[in-house]
């Protein structure tokens, strides 16, 4: 559960970095949820409590950093990025972005019933 959230949180980072916002976390904290880490036992991984509230700092920072976008700057595209999906326009970014943080979340939902939770949060 822990990666999961660290993951999503690691995901909003782009999204704020495209928006023009400061990430909710360091490098370093980032470090241990990017993809394909598998995070070691000496690695830092932040209090359950502390991710929740970074998620909700980072949605109101996302939510913010949407309000003055036009449809112009959706359809914009920076073709000197490195990685591929990256040079699509940003609506087709934010939309991939989106989509992945709803499959993470998704997986919430089984992880806490494998721990013996309901599936939905009360």
């Amino acid at each position: 559960m822990n990666w999961v959230l660290g993951h999503i949180l690691v995901s909003r980072g782009t999204i704020l970095s495209m928006l023009g916002e400061k990430s909710v976390l360091s490098d370093i904290q980032s470090m241990p949820y990017q993809r394909g880490v598998t995070p070691n036992k000496g690695d830092y991984l932040m209090p359950r409590d502390a991710l929740v509230e970074r998620l909700n700092v980072s949605q109101e920072r996302i939510i913010g950093g949407l309000e003055d976008k036009t449809p112009e700057w959706l359809s914009s595209s920076e073709s000197d990025k490195e990685i591929e999906w990256q040079q699509q326009p940003k609506r087709d970014q934010l939309l991939f972005l989106h989509f992945h943080e709803a499959y993470h979340t998704g997986q919430t939902g089984l992880l806490r019933r494998i721990i013996g939770k309901e599936c939905a949060i009360p």
